[in-house]
């Protein structure tokens, strides 16, 4: 392990036992890198500061079970591209019409 992934694992440590400047550490080291990637996914500004909020939120609440077998950072851009994807369903499914609604209007 590298010393910059050291750090992650002894962060999660951290917030794990309670520590919330440690979350508070690793917005600040990743959030750059986690808005970027959700904004190639998504192309829209506002929903990747929303896809970036709700990663961060999810790394506190799974710091407890987190294991270091893999780079955080992978299992950090994990949640944020599930999160994308998601964040594409759920406006598709906004944007898809409803059957008959055609023949509805006037």
């Amino acid at each position: 392990m590298t010393d910059n992934e050291l750090n992650d694992t002894a962060l999660m440590a951290r917030l794990a036992a309670g520590d919330m400047e440690a979350l508070g550490d690793l917005v600040g080291k990743h959030q750059d890198r986690v808005l970027s990637l959700s904004y190639r996914v998504l192309n829209d500004w506002h929903k990747a500061e929303d896809v970036g909020q709700e990663a961060f939120l999810r790394v506190h609440r799974a710091a407890s079970n987190y294991k270091s077998t893999a780079r955080f950072t992978t299992w950090l851009y994990r949640i944020v591209v599930n999160l994308c994807f998601d964040a594409q369903r759920s406006q598709a499914r906004k944007a898809a019409p409803l059957d008959g609604a055609s023949r509805c209007g006037g």
